[in-house]
């Protein structure tokens, strides 16, 4: 929401006393004097100040990360299947939050929920391009070949290049292996096409990473909660990092 939005809903001051709080100087952003009234702004993200009082921390937007079930699908709604958004409980849910990370139906794992339009789209972006974990299982062996052509950037049937991507093998034998891909894009099916022209076929893929988003272990599947500080902190300094691009 804009400045003049947030002082409008959180003081429920008129358009006239919004615009002098604002010219004699009384509203602060993070310690630092704000006179722009349209200013897009989210109360939640960034520390707003009218006479050196905090404002509006809970009318900012919504973050969430959910443990995205096997079947389920990272949509908004669906005739047929269940999707992440009906995995929220009423209180927490909004039309408005976005899918960041879209996963497929037949995989699991962290999907990020929001309504702050900006962040989404910083996160689309490839020049801010974050880094993305999976928990991988194959139906085969993984080596250090393997492990080398992740690393230099595969290139896809059809000619589509890759980023260098890593490979960390956790366990592994001729019929099944484990291990952990760490990306920076995310393009259709792209672990699965990577392994599949490898030679192997991913039967597991769970992602427990998306930039300072992390799965932790007391979100069981279906479950899903409110980003923590540090990582609010973190989204925080992309926002800062986008508005200085």
């Amino acid at each position: 929401m804009t400045l003049d939005e947030l002082l409008q809903k959180a003081l429920n001051l008129p358009v006239k006393k919004r615009k002098r709080l604002l010219q004699s100087k009384q509203v602060t952003c993070d310690g630092k004097i704000v006179t722009d009234r349209m200013l897009t702004i989210d109360s939640g993200l960034f520390d707003i100040r009218v006479k050196g009082k905090r404002i509006g921390e809970n009318l900012g937007h919504t973050y969430i990360a959910l443990n995205k079930p096997k079947g389920v699908l990272s949509a908004k709604k669906d005739s047929e299947f269940t999707t992440v958004l009906e995995l929220l409980k009423e209180q927490d849910f909004d039309e408005s939050l976005s899918i960041v990370g879209r996963l497929d139906r037949d995989s699991t794992g962290l999907v990020f929920l929001t309504n702050n339009g900006q962040l989404h789209y910083l996160f689309e972006q490839a020049r801010f391009a974050k880094e993305k974990q999976y928990h991988v299982t194959v139906n085969g062996p993984m080596d250090q070949k393997m492990v080398e052509v992740f690393e230099n950037g595969l290139l896809l049937e059809g000619g589509t290049q890759l980023k260098p991507a890593e490979l960390r093998i956790l366990n592994q034998s001729m019929s099944e292996s484990t291990g952990l891909v760490t990306l920076t894009e995310g393009k259709r099916h792209q672990i699965k096409r990577m392994f599949l022209q490898c030679g192997v076929k991913v039967i597991g893929l769970h992602r427990i990473m998306i930039g300072p988003i992390h799965l932790d272990k007391t979100t069981q599947s279906g479950q899903y909660r409110h980003l923590y500080k540090e990582e609010l902190q973190e989204l925080k300094e992309m926002m800062q990092e986008l508005k200085r691009s």
